[in-house]
């Protein structure tokens, strides 16, 4: 898997992008298969299947359309590798399909809405132990968006990048909603993901330099985040048998640094000052106010204040509250976390912390990195 990953990361081939991104699920499948906590996992998997390799499907289609065209105006010869294929050389007749095909191929995996339906019953009905891997893979959508259709198809996503940002300030509240009513914890944060993913769709298109890098370290910074979340999850899970929000209560008093790392992975999340995320949540809401005005730049804003509200309330839900609503379970009482355990939590809660304190070494490392996608999107920008 982490070989896997690593050329997936890597290579500036988009065939092999697409092949590294079907191998990276074959794993993730075998362990849903054979390690998943609820009979209904095989539901869940047909669908997880049937969604990523429509995904792919497309992604191939796309590919092989920008070969034949390689091939079309190179004498026969077919390249799918990114420093070969010219733009300019791409007909305006088909810039508009080929973004559809790769965009929406990899919105899937995204995941963004209205694409999204796989990942609530994944994040139900899966096992807790892959999700941090399961989640890095959700990040290559995310990659494959920026590595590939952002310089290959400059005219279509100037043309296009309103209305997939119309779409993801949807995602934001539709997702964030539906959080705020799930009773499953697993469920919260996958509607979690489909929210926060939308802004970093948001910041993605608003084609400038503050927003490659905000939704970069976004991404990144969400990872960390959502990662805690669901190993935190896992702990929780292993001791009470549950993630039913009516059946946990008062978990504070056995696990104080599980909830300390749940709670300081949740306002990460949310963009808290202190948390990696305010600074990559700021050049996200800043490059979105600069592209598109107010309008987008609330929907981003508000989207945080949202997610506040749902992750604020599980976390005050399943660790602070003693009333148990849920009469047929009673409350019980449950071993305290390991040494091991206590390790990890309070790894995750350095991890984040240092991410923030170092939050500018990371802006470094990408301030050059996006210069010629910088420049050609400032000169499309100037001729639309």
């Amino acid at each position: 898997t982490l070989s896997t990953l690593i050329s997936l990361f890597t290579t500036q081939n988009l065939l092999w992008f697409i092949v590294m991104s079907a191998i990276q699920l074959m794993p993730i499948v075998v362990l849903l298969k054979s390690w998943s906590t609820s009979p209904e996992k095989d539901e869940a998997l047909t669908r997880f299947v049937q969604f990523m390799m429509t995904g792919l499907l497309l992604l191939a289609i796309g590919a092989l359309m920008l070969g034949w065209n390689h091939a079309e105006t190179h004498n026969g010869a077919w390249s799918f590798d990114l420093a070969e294929l010219d733009p300019s050389s791409i007909p305006d007749s088909i810039h508009s399909i080929l973004f559809f095909l790769l965009f929406y191929g990899l919105a899937v995996r995204v995941p963004l809405f209205p694409f999204h339906g796989w990942l609530p019953q994944i994040a139900e009905h899966g096992t807790v132990a892959i999700a941090p891997v399961f989640l890095l893979g959700l990040k290559t959508g995310i990659y494959g968006m920026l590595r590939f259709v952002l310089p290959l198809l400059p005219d279509a996503v100037i043309q296009w990048a309103p209305y997939v940002v119309a779409f993801a300030m949807v995602g934001i509240f539709y997702a964030a909603l539906l959080a705020m009513v799930q009773v499953n914890l697993r469920r919260l944060l996958a509607f979690a993901v489909v929210s926060h993913t939308s802004i970093v769709v948001i910041g993605l298109f608003s084609l400038n330099l503050l927003a490659f890098q905000g939704s970069v370290l976004l991404s990144v910074n969400f990872g960390l985040a959502i990662t805690g979340l669901l190993l935190m999850n896992g702990l929780i899970f292993y001791r009470t048998r549950t993630l039913l929000m009516s059946r946990l209560n008062g978990l504070f008093d056995q696990l104080p640094l599980i909830g300390v790392a749940f709670f300081i992975s949740g306002l990460s999340i949310m963009g808290m000052p202190g948390t990696p995320g305010f600074d990559s949540v700021h050049l996200v809401i800043e490059a979105a106010m600069e592209h598109y005005g107010a309008l987008a730049t609330i929907a981003a804003s508000l989207g945080n204040v949202v997610a506040a509200g749902f992750l604020l309330w599980a976390f005050q839900r399943a660790f602070l509250s003693n009333h148990h609503q849920d009469e047929e379970q009673p409350s019980t009482t449950i071993s305290r976390a390991t040494t091991k355990e206590s390790l990890l939590a309070v790894l995750i809660i350095g991890t984040l912390l240092l991410a923030e304190v170092y939050s500018e070494s990371w802006l470094v490392l990408l301030d050059h990195s996006f210069d010629s996608l910088n420049q050609l999107y400032s000169a499309g920008n100037g001729e639309h």
